[in-house]
């Protein structure tokens, strides 16, 4: 049996990770599942449509079937469909992994934090219902009955 060291207990990284690089904000499911990640290639810009897992105003993971033409490090942008460059979010590719057979999860770290109106939309989706009247009993609304 061996004596474990004082720092056993943290979180090793795997080999190419790099070792401060953890979730440091609480990821939220998305509701809206279609958004598009933008990057330049040989001087145009290209976007890729992906399927968006989980989001917090730091950063947010994907799956793709493709795997994004960036490197871990280099600039990508983050945005809705069908929303114009200037309002799409710049963010780093911190890890985009294919495992065999499956879709490539990407992970990005925005820049700057993510709008508030932004992620409540992609959190929670549009917030435009009204409650449903509820059908009572003519009993449980009489007056009398509170």
């Amino acid at each position: 049996m061996s004596i474990l060291d004082r720092n056993s207990s943290r979180r090793r990284p795997r080999n190419g990770e790099p070792a401060n690089e953890r979730r440091r904000a609480c990821r939220t499911r998305a509701v809206i599942h279609d958004v598009v990640l933008g990057f330049e290639r040989d001087g145009t810009r290209e976007e890729l449509p992906v399927y968006l897992e989980d989001v917090s105003m730091g950063g947010c993971r994907a799956k793709s079937p493709r795997v994004p033409p960036v490197r871990p490090g280099e600039t990508i942008w983050f945005g809705l469909p069908g929303s114009q460059p200037a309002e799409r979010i710049k963010g780093i590719l911190v890890d985009a992994r294919k495992p065999f057979l499956r879709e490539c999860s990407i992970r990005i770290k925005f820049l700057t934090a993510l709008p508030y109106a932004t992620f409540k939309h992609l959190a929670y989706g549009p917030l435009d219902f009204k409650p449903k009247e509820v059908k009572r009993r003519e009993c449980e609304t009489d007056q009398f009955w509170r």
